[in-house]
This record gives C-alpha cells, sequence and structure tokens, in this order.
C-alpha cells in the first residue's frame, strides 16, 4: 500500500509538472480525495504525446480560392454550397475552424493532414516529424501552436526544409483560434509537394 500511495504522489508532481495544466482535483470540491485519486488510474502508462500541427494546399481552384493571408473573399464549407464570406464580415477564426473540420479533400475542398509533434523546433530530430503536399497548387499552408514549446517565427527564421536540406523560410504568417488553442497559420514561400520538415534554429 505504501508503495501505491507514494507512485500516485509521483504521478500528481509530474502531471502539475506537464506542458498542459493539469487540476487534480476532478470532482471540483476543493479536496483531494480517493475520487480524484481513482479517477486517475486509468492515465497510468500513458505519455504526452505532443501538439497537433494541420497542413493543407489550396488555390487552382482549391477552396478557400484566394490567400488566407488576403483579405478574401472566401467561402464557407459547412453548407456545401461554399458560401461567401469576406474578412470584414467576421472572424478569421470561423474560416480557419470550418477548414479545418470540413475539408476532406473531395470535390473542391483541400485534404487537411495533421501529425503530433512535441517540439522544440530545432532541426535535430533527423527530419523527422516530415509532412507531404502530395499536390503542387498555388498555396501550401502550415499551421503551428502558438506556445512556448514552439517559439520560432517560420518567416525569418529558415526552419523550413524540403528534401531534408533545401532550407525556406515561411512567405507569411496570420494568428488564429482553434480549439481554444492559439495557432499560427504559415503560407510557405515555394509550392514544393516533396517532404517538408524542420530545418535547424
Amino acid at each position: 500500500m505504501k508503495h501505491l500511495l507514494t507512485a500516485i504522489a509521483c504521478f500528481f508532481a509530474l502531471s502539475m509538472s506537464a506542458q498542459t495544466p493539469y487540476n487534480p482535483d476532478v470532482d471540483g470540491d476543493d479536496c483531494i480525495t480517493v475520487t480524484d485519486v481513482l479517477s486517475i488510474l486509468g492515465l497510468f502508462n500513458t505519455c504526452e504525446e505532443g501538439y497537433t500541427f494541420h497542413y493543407f494546399k489550396a488555390g487552382a481552384g482549391i477552396y478557400p480560392f484566394n490567400d488566407l493571408m488576403g483579405e478574401g473573399p472566401w467561402y464557407l464549407i459547412d453548407d456545401s454550397t461554399y458560401t461567401q464570406y469576406t474578412y470584414s464580415e467576421g472572424d478569421f477564426d470561423l474560416i480557419m475552424e470550418d477548414l479545418i473540420n470540413n475539408a476532406d479533400g473531395t470535390g473542391l475542398t483541400p485534404e487537411v493532414g495533421t501529425f503530433i509533434f512535441a517540439g522544440p523546433i530545432d532541426g535535430l530530430q533527423g527530419c523527422n516529424p516530415t509532412w507531404t503536399y502530395n499536390e503542387s497548387f498555388s498555396f501550401y499552408y502550415l499551421t503551428v501552436p502558438d506556445n512556448s514549446a514552439f517559439d520560432v517565427n517560420l518567416v525569418t527564421d529558415g526552419l523550413l526544409e524540403w528534401n531534408c536540406g533545401n532550407t525556406y523560410n515561411a512567405n507569411d504568417r496570420r494568428a488564429f483560434t482553434y480549439n481554444g488553442e492559439s495557432y499560427w497559420l504559415y503560407k510557405l514561400a515555394t509550392a514544393v509537394a516533396s517532404p517538408w520538415t524542420f530545418g535547424f534554429k
């Protein structure tokens, strides 16, 4: 029993130091009790995997039909009629949420790929992670979480590579929020479908 309590105490300590804030008071009664301890046992032997990145291509007849770094007009996918939605009418977050949630690679919509990466972006991962835009189109985009794990600016720091050796800056970036998390949307400076990765910081 003593060993179990020690393991649980260590788990709480590690949880508090993780990248994502953890509240051990699961039932919200301002006390840490057996109920709270039992709730975390299902998490035993799991690991925090990292942050979600999204990548997609656009242009050449592919939604959103215009450069997302401009002022639109863009179109909403979710009603399947591609309703026009200009930036002046509302929030850029809505456009990005619609794109990430509803683009499926069929018809006029791009395929939005994702990968999980814990960071940092320093090029020491040996061409890992990699992602590939499967065809050449007008605009290539990448979303990067805006937090201390990714304290870089891909426009100025030259941290994008294709084929693990050809280094580029991103062309431009724009802030947005998705699922309550802050992101940067980057537009790549070149439209090359080959595998991309992060270069040295």
